[in-house]
């Protein structure tokens, strides 16, 4: 159920790129309505390949998904904090790049 309640996801992540697509699929995949959320991803300065997963990612769906990317490692404290200063949600939710989040987890 959607209460007009636009939401801010912001998911931190640093070097597990690996994770990424499956995190990514299941927040594009959300019951929500397209455009009452938005999904942030703070880049918290990986060395892998994650900024190119983002960028793919990104191109794909530019509307709905922003990443940021931190200048060095600070931890998922940081990133998050620093997702939540660009936020436009009266919500803000949080979920890690390791966990896939189920269809209707926004609505509940």
């Amino acid at each position: 159920m959607n209460d007009g309640l636009f939401v801010s996801v912001v998911m931190p992540t640093y070097n597990r790129c690996h994770y990424l697509e499956q995190a990514l699929v299941a927040l594009l995949n959300q019951r929500y309505p397209t455009g009452c959320h938005e999904i942030i991803v703070v880049d918290d300065a990986s060395t892998d390949e994650t900024e190119a997963v983002l960028e793919r990612w990104r191109q794909a769906q530019p509307e709905r998904l922003h990443i940021l990317r931190q200048d060095r490692n600070r931890g998922p404290a940081a990133a998050r904090n620093r997702g939540v200063v660009e936020a436009k949600g009266a919500l803000i939710a949080f979920t890690d790049d390791d966990c896939i989040v189920a269809p209707d987890w926004l609505e509940q």
